[in-house]
């Protein structure tokens, strides 16, 4: 679908086509589907791979009979007016087990092999993960949350993560397997981009941080401020402040390992792409921590290395021959835009925001010139929703407006 969307705006004369994360979830829990809560950022979404990179229509519809899959069940979930991730998850991850054990597993082409050699031991602990993660979350709920295993599954280095990788080498193969075929598919929508025509292509998006119990934090303990969450502190957007239930690095591992992680989770973002845009940019230089438990409202600002960060934002750029698109809205630290457009890092211009002191909206040439143009964001109310103020009745109904202020008061501003 992303290449056939590629290649038609290309056509179109777009430059670029900007997507939502693809990063890796968790194939045990299909209910877990925001792409900005991932298992790991280093790997892909394998519910996105596309089946016929590799296969054929023949193959895959061998092995829907085999499955005893009716046509009309696909055709329903394809055509159902919301995704229902939980039922078409399930049939999708049926089917490319299906194809594997049929196709695959007997003899697994070099391709395969050669990327999962290429990808090393984070790619073979990611499959490991997703496998003890699958048995664990058979045994109940809380199984989910890798920091409440039997103690000698909370450590990817334990004698008992090996042994269990072993004689579960089938169900490994599969989810290395998944990452080939996700990464193959994402690889043809890029090209499928650049063959339109696209000066740019694929712009991906970096998510501001990994879910504490997914497979990243799993397989690199150290590297993470396992134990705090991040968010934001009250603003207009968020009032009541906000906790998005994720962590991110240690500024302090950072600096001991060589920004590795960093580095690492750059380079998978940035391969096979034209662009990324970094959710939350200003992360490079502080970010809201907020200990487990607590509210949004008794965070504080904890600061990281601005100055090394942007420079390997910079440096890998220039490296993948991409752009960089920062997310600065809503608190920005004095000095932050000046210090990303230094390093080439592009702000974004939405329209609700580009006003004067009195309140009128400016002509597009007094916006700043460092930064993409755009209506609106995946956090914001979408242009017809705005216009009727659809999210303040909702703001109202929530009870996200700030104390004291009236919901007719915001509409006859927004009027």
């Amino acid at each position: 679908a992303l290449a056939d969307l590629a290649r038609q705006a290309g056509q179109a004369g777009a430059d670029a086509l900007a997507v939502s994360p693809v990063h890796a979830m968790f194939t045990a829990r299909p209910d877990q589907y925001s792409p900005y809560s991932p298992s790991s950022r280093l790997f892909l979404n394998v519910l996105l791979a596309d089946m016929r990179c590799w296969f054929t229509a023949h193959d895959i519809g061998q092995v829907l009979r085999r499955l005893h899959v009716a046509p009309s069940a696909v055709l329903a979930l394809e055509n159902a007016p919301l995704i229902d991730w939980p039922q078409a998850s399930a049939l999708r991850l049926q089917v490319l087990r299906g194809l594997y054990d049929d196709y695959i597993r007997p003899a697994p082409p070099a391709e395969m092999t050669d990327f999962v050699a290429a990808q090393g031991r984070k790619l073979h602990l990611h499959a490991v993960f997703e496998t003890i993660h699958a048995q664990q979350v058979r045994r109940g709920p809380r199984g989910g949350n890798w920091r409440i295993w039997p103690t000698a599954l909370r450590n990817p280095g334990n004698p008992e993560v090996a042994r269990i990788a072993a004689e579960r080498r089938n169900d490994v193969g599969f989810h290395l397997f998944l990452q080939w075929l996700a990464a193959r598919s994402l690889d043809h929508a890029g090209a499928a981009a650049r063959q339109a025509g696209m000066r740019i292509g694929l712009i991906a998006d970096l998510a501001v941080g990994t879910d504490p119990t997914g497979s990243q934090c799993w397989s690199d303990q150290d590297d993470f401020l396992i134990g705090a969450s991040v968010g934001a502190p009250p603003d207009p957007l968020g009032p009541l402040g906000q906790n998005w239930g994720l962590t991110t690095f240690s500024p302090g591992a950072l600096r001991t390992h060589g920004y590795r992680a960093f580095i690492d989770t750059l380079r998978a973002t940035l391969a096979r792409q034209g662009g990324v845009r970094i959710d939350h940019v200003m992360g490079l230089e502080r970010l809201w921590i907020i200990p487990e438990g607590a509210s949004a409202t008794d965070g504080a600002y904890l600061a990281f290395p601005r100055q090394d960060l942007m420079r390997l934002v910079a440096l890998e750029s220039a490296r993948h021959g991409a752009i960089v698109i920062g997310e600065d809205l809503g608190t920005v630290s004095p000095g932050f835009r000046g210090y990303a457009a230094r390093r080439a890092i592009l702000g974004m211009n939405v329209l609700w925001f580009q006003r004067g002191a009195d309140g009128a909206f400016l002509p597009p040439e007094k916006w700043g010139r460092n930064a993409v143009a755009m209506t609106t964001t995946h956090d914001l109310p979408t242009v017809a929703g705005w216009w009727q103020g659809t999210d303040i009745a909702w703001r109202r109904a929530l009870r996200q407006l700030p104390r004291d202020t009236r919901a007719d008061d915001v509409q006859a501003a927004r009027a």
